[in-house]
């Protein structure tokens, strides 16, 4: 029987998994195996599993848990495990090597011995077979759970450090350009690890990329600066220094096949490689997950009913199967309003997400493709097949992101703009780190920006019961700034009639003429609007800015800062009366 807290909490035997129960009855084994072969008090137990508020019959519930256990272990036929009681407590007795994280330390620590005596090669395979141990983050099931935090960061800590040495291991042995693309996203997901940092500017160097492993340094310091106020350690500055003077000791080259025995050519990982392609396969794939999010569909389908919002999940999962490049893409899962598809490249992914939105935002016989905006999330990692589908952290940050997105928006993790690179026809906005849910550290991430405008996002949808009066209020407006005023504004009412989704963002363009209206993305929360100077000038309470916006294009051309909170705009006499604009 195999116990197993490197991932979700497992116990397994020949047959299949053993049926654990739920709950605090998990936990409760959980924090017998971080105490294997230690006795722990029922008080103890108590407060752990329950903190300060535990029920009265706290010490008859921990009863009934080891006696359900035990007969779950009895059950699975376990003679290596024994739950025994002891005093005013109870003690787990594994036997040595039927845990998983005794393998790993076991084989960690043979790992660093062949790298002491020089046997790089050895102490390389010795340290993947340990990290291949892991299943996801530890105790994975637990992550909230206050008795489990402390191990959760040693054995994590733990994992990183065997990482690390691995890394050394095939550097020593001319890995250089194999492991670029690994190191990247390490550095990616843990800003502030130096050891990674140095290892990746060494990879850099060694693969003949001496600009590309001091801009890693300079990041590094950067990151370091911003984020703690201190500068690189001196072995990373050193190390910099090492590589403009071009004293860094020459690099290890790759040991020969064994007589006999011939090798495939390693994969080459080139600069910015895409996910997947360049990379050896060592049972967790890297991989790029990007998941698509419909915007305000729950409301859509209460104002709508069910028939709409089925039709418009169906047209969404048409679109996203047609936009998938079937050679590098798969969609995984949809959900009503929910895609998830994963690629092997992230440039790939990247492409699809902006031909994705395009799509979304097309008109069809002059109505829009998708009524409602959508979010797009991408992360990339390496993630584990499972069945129907995948399991690792990537698939999680990029489901924040995707949370994260403003309808229209495209948000992506640095991880996946350091695998795909330079991305044609599309540009990247930094954007502030986001701390998201479930995670420890703040992802870093960026908005992508097609070089060539999408069309613009279809107008916000009233509610059923707000339709005839908002279209009033537009048709009113449209009096008004009919005729000879040089401007003037429209201001829809938020009362109970007219909800604050069916306003959004958006500014309605109403043609002096004929009254056809149609619509223009604005700034965040556009409150007051003039006419002058031949353009149209949007006042975006949200931010604090100013929009202009050019009348014959319905663009925005310039957006500049208020400096204060600024409530009224004011405007010349030459306005241009040709465009009609109502907020």
């Amino acid at each position: 029987m195999d116990f197993r807290i490197l991932g979700p909490l497992e116990v397994r035997e020949d047959e299949g998994e053993v049926r654990l129960g739920r709950g605090k009855q998990r936990a409760l084994l959980a924090l017998l195996l971080l105490h294997r072969d230690e006795a722990i008090s029922t008080d103890r137990i108590i407060d752990e599993l329950w903190g300060e508020q535990p029920p009265a019959t706290a010490a008859k519930i921990v009863q009934n848990y080891v006696l359900q256990l035990r007969r779950a272990l009895e059950d699975g036929g376990s003679a290596d495990a024994d739950l025994i009681t002891q005093g005013r407590g109870y003690l787990l007795r594994v036997e040595r090597g039927r845990l998983d994280l005794d393998r790993f330390e076991a084989l960690v620590e043979a790992g660093e011995r062949a790298l002491g005596s020089a046997d790089a090669a050895q102490a390389a395979e010795t340290l993947r077979e340990a990290l291949a141990l892991w299943r996801g983050p530890p105790l994975a099931d637990f992550a909230y759970e206050p008795f489990a935090q402390a191990a959760i960061e040693r054995l994590e800590d733990q994992r990183l450090a065997a990482l690390e040495r691995r890394m050394e291991a095939d550097l020593a042995l001319g890995r250089h350009a194999d492991v670029v693309g690994e190191l990247k996203e390490l550095v990616s997901v843990h800003p502030l690890h130096e050891g990674f940092r140095a290892q990746l500017m060494l990879a850099l160097y060694h693969s003949g990329r001496q600009a590309q492993a001091l801009e890693v340094y300079r990041d590094a310091r950067r990151s370091l600066v911003e984020e703690l106020g201190i500068d690189p350690s001196p072995a990373l500055q050193q190390l910099e220094q090492a590589i403009l003077r071009q004293e860094v000791p020459p690099a290890a080259s790759r040991p020969p096949p064994p007589a006999g025995e011939t090798r495939d050519p390693a994969p080459a990982v080139v600069a910015d490689a895409p996910a997947g392609e360049g990379r050896e396969s060592r049972g967790a794939d890297l991989r790029t997950f990007l998941i698509a999010d419909i915007r305000g569909y729950t409301r859509f389908s209460q104002d709508h009913g069910d028939g709409a919002a089925s039709r418009l999940a169906h047209r969404f999962a048409d679109i996203v199967r047609e936009a998938i490049p079937t050679e590098v893409g798969e969609l995984l899962e949809l959900r009503g309003d929910e895609a998830l598809c994963v690629f092997s490249s992230a440039r790939e992914a990247l492409q699809t997400a902006v031909e994705l939105q395009r799509r979304f935002r097309a008109r069809i016989n002059g109505e829009p493709a998708l009524p409602l905006g959508v979010g797009v999330g991408l992360d990339a990692g390496e993630a584990i097949p499972t069945e129907g589908g995948y399991r690792g952290r990537a698939l999680n940050v990029a489901a924040r992101l995707s949370a994260l997105a403003q309808p229209g928006e495209i948000l992506a993790s640095e991880t996946v703009v350091s695998l795909a690179g330079h991305q044609e026809g599309a540009s990247y906005a930094r954007r502030r780190p986001a701390r998201l849910k479930g995670l420890a550290e703040p992802v870093r991430h960026v908005a992508v920006v097609p070089d060539v405008a999408l069309p613009p996002l279809p107008p916000p949808l009233p509610a059923q019961s707000a339709r005839r009066r908002g279209l009033l209020l537009l048709a009113a407006g449209a009096l008004v700034l009919t005729g000879t005023v040089t401007a003037a504004i429209l201001t829809l009412t938020r009362d109970a009639d007219v909800s604050v989704e069916s306003i959004g963002n958006a500014i309605a363009a109403i043609d002096g003429d004929g009254g056809a209206v149609s619509y223009t993305e604005a700034g965040n929360t556009p409150s007051t609007i003039a006419v002058g100077e031949g353009a149209v000038w949007v006042l975006n309470a949200g931010d604090r800015t100013v929009s202009k916006m050019d009348p014959e294009t319905r663009r925005i051309v310039k957006t500049f800062g208020t400096g204060g909170t600024t409530t009224e705009l004011a405007w010349g006499e030459d306005a241009k009366p040709a465009i009609d604009w109502a907020k």
